[in-house]
């Protein structure tokens, strides 16, 4: 539901969606929620908390520069690998080329900001981001790799290259 909401802000511009227009979208947040056979209390509840997300993410400096437009910017966009062991889906939150660079960006919406690229969570994310990284493996432009916490607006860079033990 978040990252939906963000891919099209993305696509539309952050000029349409006002902190207004998000707050008057919450009846049908609710009701997408309902639709999808939670239970109205949590659907009320799951709307509240999304569009928290969502303005945290528009109020935020990360979430501004990440929903910006830009030349090749890709939302939600599925990609498809062909790899040894046959092909392999992904799907990517946000790419975008900024100054040169390949931005690949994954949303979290998790209330944990993990900081930490060593933890559990933070090598299941990079590996994750890397596997993206691959796609683009035959664009000489440099890539960079993040992840945007929608609930805090936080963003974390992680390392195209694993650290060396």
């Amino acid at each position: 539901l978040v990252h939906r909401h963000l891919e099209w802000m993305a696509l539309e511009g952050l000029d349409h969606w006002t902190e207004s227009i998000l707050q008057a979208a919450l009846p049908a947040l609710a009701q997408w929620l309902r639709r999808q056979g939670h239970p109205p209390a949590a659907a009320e509840q799951g709307a509240v908390q999304a569009l928290a997300h969502l303005l945290t993410t528009r109020r935020s400096e990360a979430g501004r520069w990440i929903l910006k437009s830009r030349p090749e910017a890709a939302s939600e966009m599925p990609w498809t690998r062909l790899e040894a062991a046959g092909l392999s889906n992904h799907v990517i939150d946000r790419t975008f080329v900024e100054a040169g660079v390949r931005w690949i960006i994954d949303y979290k919406t998790t209330r944990f900001v993990d900081s930490d690229p060593q933890s559990a969570i933070g090598l299941a994310h990079a590996a994750q981001l890397r596997r993206y990284a691959r796609l683009f493996e035959h664009d000489a432009r440099p890539i960079r790799l993040a992840i945007f916490y929608t609930h805090s607006g936080r963003l974390n860079e992680v390392p195209l290259q694993p650290p060396i033990p």
